[in-house]
């Protein structure tokens, strides 16, 4: 009677320990500026959008990356900047980020190069590891890890003062 009841609960643990969703800690940064932002574009991974073959056992179907919508989405939740565009050519602020989804070492990159018409005028990098689990969505995985680097990537910008500096503005 012992013997199967150890076995359910060491189970019972290894399947919510494959589940669980990994969080991160997101970096604490002011909502309610005086003014906003200026309007910024976002240009995500050189604007190369993922496309995934899924479920190829009857018919094949594809399954679209969502990483440049996610990062969209962050920027856009706090309501700092005027607007948050993908691809704008005509804004003069542009965000170029770089998502890496996490290599062998399980480490993920999220790089961001701000131009002020189309000079680089701040450059910051920001890595996390992130463990993957047996049964997690990895869309899931990549939008909470996306809203962790734009938090980081939010309070960056106010600490460093980039908005307010009068040599870009």
């Amino acid at each position: 009677m012992r013997q199967p009841l150890t076995l359910f609960l060491l189970l019972l643990v290894l399947i919510t320990g494959c589940t669980h969703s990994h969080t991160f800690q997101l970096a604490e940064y002011h909502r309610d500026l005086s003014h906003k932002y200026p309007p910024v574009s976002i240009t995500v991974n050189d604007s190369y959008v993922g496309l995934y073959l899924r479920n190829c056992n009857s018919t094949c179907s594809f399954s679209r990356d969502n990483i440049d919508y996610n990062i969209l989405f962050a920027l856009r939740e706090p309501g700092i900047f005027k607007r948050v565009d993908i691809n704008n050519a005509y804004s003069e602020y542009v965000f170029d980020i770089k998502f890496y989804k996490p290599d062998k070492d399980k480490t993920t990159h999220f790089d961001v190069a701000i131009r002020y018409k189309n000079d680089i005028v701040k450059q910051y990098q920001y890595r996390a590891e992130v463990r993957r689990n047996l049964f997690g969505d990895t869309n899931i995985i990549n939008k909470n890890a996306i809203e962790y680097f734009v938090s980081l990537f939010l309070f960056d910008i106010q600490h460093d003062g980039t908005f307010t500096n009068s040599a870009i503005n």
